[in-house]
Order: structure tokens, then C-alpha cells, then sequence
């Protein structure tokens, strides 16, 4: 009798992050239409928040970290297995081993986490080495990787080359890993995202009057960019929406993306945008309960999105929608240039003018519209079946397992 594939999906943040969401979702979907009876395990540090990825009795929800009552008794569990640096490495990890140790496949999930745009990516690559020490194939899943400096850069790649697979999701990722040496076990693809099946909202009383939608999600964490100034972010929210509004007759749907409590929550950031702009009817927020797919088929009623998440662009791109990337990283440069062959409707949120930066990209979402949405028409199958290239490429690394085990 055939033994059920159980794979471990490590490295996710919350639910509260739809895109986090949207990786888990399409990955799990992606894992059970290729391998049919396989068990696909997340490993959260919010299992409550996550607890719609259990669909089934195959889909369970993991806690990557410890319960606070016992942190204590677990703190060392992993320090024979490797050098780690700090304690919150050391609780985290220690806590996900068993799921390793139970599982056939690891795979890294969570898109750019091995970057150094932001912190802690060295967690990441000790939970690699963590899972190469336990003999358990290890897969860096559809990953924007770098960049990094020349110092650093030596300990990525010692990291790295020891993974069965990477499946990185645009071209700037695999040509740096191949300028050092990384590039038999890589595999280009598109994000998992680009799968993901939307979900219709019945009756949706959110959505804003107007000769067609802009649909826009933007955060006050744009002001890292910008000397911290997340007041800045508002003003320049507001100036584009009154100019998307009163000058081109659109609605405007606000959609937050990332939900948590705390500065960063875009979902009151919005809302303080919607009171300021005042256009009832006219500018709306869309509830903050609705998950990725939901959140997804919002964004595709809407006629132009222009996002400062990356997994919120993917929603809209992934649906023909003309969609406007307000960022400033590796990620959004590589997969636009991968979509579209150049960058032009990436708005670049960390140089120069935002107010002029931002009208320029919405600008050309206008005027170039009908041309974007026959390229998107022309190229998403293909796109598409890039993304489902990661799960093809996974099944060798299942099959060479099978035989070697």
C-alpha cells in the first residue's frame, strides 16, 4: 500500500498578511491536486488565526512557536543541532523539530524571506540548516532571494546549494544564484499566488460608485521608505484618490492587506484615509475580515489597482487587471519585469518625488489600460503554467525520495 506524502510548509507568517495567506492556500492546492492523498502541514506562529488552512483531515495547522508557559522547558532543545544566535531562533526552531522530523518534504514557503530587506532572515537559513541536519529534503518554494551584500553572500550560498530544489518566481533571483554557482537545483516559476481560485462575496455593500473601480491598498510601514514619515504616505494617498475620483470620475476601493494590530495595520490606516478624503459612496474600505480569496475576487471588479503589497498586485495581475506596484524591492522589479518585459508600472516608492512618482504610475495604468490587458490576456496561461512548473519539479524531488528511502 502506497504511504501518504507528507509534506511541512515553514517560514509563513500569519493569515493577517493575505499574502501569507495566498501562498499557503495556493501551495496546499497546488500539493493536493498534484499528489492526491498527501497530508499538508503549516507551521504557524498563529495556529487560531491560520485555522481555515484545515479544509480536511490532510490540512492541519502546526505552532511553529511555543506557548509561553513553555518556552522555558523547550529553549534548548535544538543547541546540539546548530549554532543560532539569539533566543527567539532558538524558541522558534525548537519548537517546529518534531514537525520536521514527522514530515517526508520541507518546503520553505513565504516568498522573500531569505533577503535582506528585511530582518531576521537569518532565522531562515538556520531553519534550513535545521532541516538538512534532520535528512529531510529541504525546498526553498517560489522565492525572491537577495540581494545581499559580498560579505554575506558566501553564507547564503553555502546555505542554499544544499537545498533539492529552489523554485524562485522571477528572473533577477536566478541569475544571481547562478553568478554564484547556485543553478542545478534551481527552477524559475511564476508565484503560487497566480493560482489562487477567487471566491465571490455575495452582496458586497462595499464596493464604491463610479465609472469603474481604482482599487487601491496602501500601508503607513511605506514610510520606512521615506525617513518614517507614515503621515507623508496619508497625504499622498489622499491627493491620489481625490485626483482618481474628481478628475477621472472613478470609485475608489481602499483594500487593506495586512491586518494585524499595531502601527502597521492597514485597514485603520485606510479607514483615517477614507475620513479624510470624504467622498461618501465614492471612496470606500473594503471589511478587514475577508482572506486572500475573497480579497482577491475584490480586486477583480476593480478596472485598475495599483498596490504596495506584492501579493495584492498578483490578486489583480493574475485576473487581466492593469495593476500599479508601489515598492521598492527585488520582487516587485523581477516579476514586473517577467510579466511585462520592463518596469514602468512600478512606482519606485523609496527615490525621488512619491506625489509625482505615484500620478506618473497611475497615469500610465490610464492611458495605457487596453494595451495592458490584452498583454495580460496573451500571457497569463503561460504565466500560470510557470507557476504550476514548482509543483512538477517537487514531484522529482517526492519520487527521488521514494526511491532512496
Amino acid at each position: 500500500m502506497k504511504r501518504m506524502t507528507k509534506f511541512l510548509l515553514v517560514g509563513n507568517g500569519t493569515f493577517q498578511n493575505r499574502g501569507c495567506e495566498a501562498i499557503a492556500v495556493s501551495t496546499r492546492e497546488m500539493l493536493r491536486r498534484k499528489f492526491g492523498d498527501a497530508m499538508v502541514v503549516l507551521s504557524s506562529p498563529d495556529p487560531d488565526r491560520d485555522a481555515s488552512f484545515e479544509v480536511d483531515e490532510k490540512s492541519q495547522v502546526r505552532r511553529s512557536v511555543p506557548p509561553p508557559r513553555s518556552a522555558r522547558r523547550l529553549l534548548g532543545k535544538l543547541l546540539f543541532l546548530c549554532r543560532l544566535q539569539g533566543p527567539r531562533a532558538r524558541l522558534r526552531l525548537s519548537h517546529v523539530l518534531r514537525d520536521i522530523m514527522e514530515s517526508d518534504v520541507v518546503l520553505q514557503v513565504g516568498g522573500d524571506n531569505i533577503s535582506m530587506y528585511y530582518r531576521g532572515y537569518q532565522e531562515y537559513l538556520y531553519l534550513n540548516e535545521l532541516v538538512y541536519r534532520a535528512q529531510r529534503p529541504l525546498v526553498i518554494w517560489g522565492a525572491t532571494i537577495g540581494p545581499f551584500t559580498d560579505d554575506v553572500m558566501p553564507i547564503i550560498v553555502d546555505n542554499l546549494c544544499k537545498a533539492s530544489l529552489i523554485t524562485v518566481r522571477d528572473s533577477l533571483t536566478k541569475e544571481d544564484l547562478a553568478r554564484h554557482g547556485i543553478d542545478k537545483s534551481v527552477v524559475q516559476v511564476a508565484d503560487p499566488a497566480f493560482l489562487l481560485d477567487p471566491v465571490p462575496i455575495e452582496k458586497p455593500a462595499f464596493l464604491p460608485e463610479g465609472e469603474g473601480i481604482l482599487g487601491l491598498t496602501m500601508a503607513p510601514t511605506l514610510g520606512h521608505y521615506r525617513g518614517h514619515d507614515s503621515s507623508a504616505i496619508g497625504k499622498a494617498a489622499c491627493r491620489l484618490v481625490h485626483r482618481a475620483v474628481d478628475e477621472h470620475g472613478l470609485g475608489v476601493l481602499l483594500v487593506p492587506h495586512a491586518v494585524g494590530a499595531g502601527p502597521g495595520n492597514e485597514y485603520e490606516f485606510l479607514r483615517s484615509v477614507e475620513n479624510e478624503v470624504d467622498r461618501p459612496g465614492r471612496v470606500r474600505v473594503m471589511p478587514n475580515f475577508y482572506g486572500a480569496a475573497h480579497t482577491k475576487w475584490a480586486l477583480g471588479q476593480c478596472r485598475l489597482v495599483m498596490a504596495c503589497r506584492m501579493h495584492a498586485t498578483i490578486g489583480a495581475l493574475s485576473q487581466g487587471i492593469p495593476t500599479g506596484a508601489l515598492l521598492s524591492s527585488r520582487k516587485a522589479f523581477g516579476m514586473y519585469a517577467d510579466v511585462f518585459g520592463h518596469t514602468r508600472y512600478v512606482c519606485d516608492v523609496a527615490k525621488g518625488d512619491l506625489d509625482a512618482n505615484l500620478l506618473q504610475t497611475f497615469s500610465a495604468l490610464i492611458s495605457e489600460e487596453d494595451a495592458i490587458r490584452h498583454h495580460l490576456r496573451t500571457h497569463l496561461p503561460t504565466i500560470k503554467e510557470n507557476a504550476w512548473r514548482g509543483v512538477e519539479a517537487l514531484a522529482e524531488v517526492v519520487a527521488s525520495e521514494v526511491v532512496t528511502s
